[in-house]
């Protein structure tokens, strides 16, 4: 299944490439705020459980419906989740990182390349 992952990027693995630009390391925000809406304390919509923050999905989902543009409800939504795994990024340390590809988000320990293999595969596998 890895060298399955593998080959959807071209290149051989090394440890002087560079970072594939789909894996990023994210400040966690204090807040979001959409255009026309009101803004979103994400510090405050997060309960942590055993040293891991966990979102209050309603309170995501009252700031959300208060949006009326349904394409700047479905970016709110996407930078909630961003958000929270941003939160999640911190709270885990430094060797986990984000990477992203169109609508799938992966946190992971995985190493750069195989993270950004692993989340154009989940992208690929939900288009079908």
């Amino acid at each position: 299944m890895l060298k399955s992952l593998l080959k959807l990027l071209p290149g051989k693995s090394s440890a002087s490439e560079k970072t594939p630009d789909l894996v990023f390391q994210v400040s966690a925000p204090t807040h979001l705020e959409e255009p026309d809406s009101s803004v979103l304390d994400v510090a405050a919509s997060l309960i942590v459980v055993e040293g891991l923050p966990a979102p209050d999905w309603r309170a995501v989902g009252s700031w959300v419906s208060s949006i009326s543009d349904p394409a700047a409800q479905a970016k709110a939504w996407s930078d909630a989740e961003v958000a929270w795994l941003a939160h999640m990024q911190e709270a885990l340390g430094p060797r986990y990182h984000l990477a992203q590809h169109e609508y799938a988000v992966l946190l992971s320990p995985l190493e750069p390349r195989v993270a950004a293999a692993t989340v154009q595969f989940m992208t690929k596998t939900l288009s079908r």
